[in-house]
């Protein structure tokens, strides 16, 4: 469902099954292909925490700063300070708000591109 909204707002995005499988198409992809990740935190295989701390620890131009926005159920506080603590930039609890989700992930984007 994200996906499609995501799409529909004119982004392109692409998805996969796990945070192992997120890893490695990172690795697999040149520097700069995303300009963004969202990472779901509950997934089976690799968690979104982990997935973050490796991309965040690829010895690549790109991975240190990429905007990464944990998009998740878990919604208490301890659950979004684990998420920036990981290194994570900012997290949004599902259900979210459409015009939210597009707003952050706009936001995140100029930040990165200022940079």
């Amino acid at each position: 469902m994200t996906e499609k909204i995501l799409a529909s707002a004119g982004f392109l995005v692409e998805s996969v099954c796990d945070g192992s499988d997120a890893v490695s198409r990172v690795k697999e992809l040149p520097e700069n292909y995303y300009d963004l990740i969202l990472m779901d935190i509950q997934m089976p295989v690799m968690n979104g925490f982990e997935a973050t701390r490796l991309i965040r620890n690829m010895e690549r131009g790109d991975t240190v700063s990429i905007p990464i926005i944990a998009l998740s159920a878990n919604a208490r506080d301890i659950d979004k300070k684990r998420s920036i603590e990981c290194g994570m930039n900012t997290h949004i609890a599902k259900p979210f708000s459409v015009q939210e989700l597009i707003s952050t992930i706009n936001e995140e984007i100029r930040r990165h591109m200022q940079k």
